[in-house]
C-alpha cells in the first residue's frame, strides 16, 4: 500500500498539470482499475482522486479570483474587477 505522502505527491502533480481534469483523469484510472478487479490500484487512485478535489478546493480558497484568468489562455483583456 502507498504511503499518504505518495498520494498526495501524485494528487499535487496531477493538478498542476492538469487542473480541473485531474479529478476526471484519476476518476478515469480508478474506474479502470475496478473493472479488471484490481482493488489496491482502485483503492490508491480512490485516494489520489479525493486529495485532488481537496487541493483543487485548497487552491481555490487561496486564490478565488484566478478562475476568470485561467478562462481562456489567448484572453488577454482584464477581468472586470480589474480594470
Amino acid at each position: 500500500m502507498k504511503h499518504n505522502l505518495d498520494i498526495l505527491a501524485v494528487a499535487v502533480q496531477l493538478v498542476r498539470e492538469l487542473g480541473e481534469d485531474a479529478v476526471t483523469h484519476s476518476r478515469n484510472r480508478l474506474v479502470e482499475l475496478i473493472a479488471v478487479n484490481h482493488h489496491r490500484g482502485a483503492t490508491f487512485w480512490r485516494q489520489v482522486m479525493q486529495a485532488c478535489e481537496s487541493e483543487l478546493a485548497r487552491t481555490r480558497a487561496v486564490m478565488p479570483n484566478t478562475a476568470a484568468l485561467a478562462r481562456d489562455p489567448g484572453d488577454l483583456s482584464l477581468p472586470p474587477s480589474v480594470r
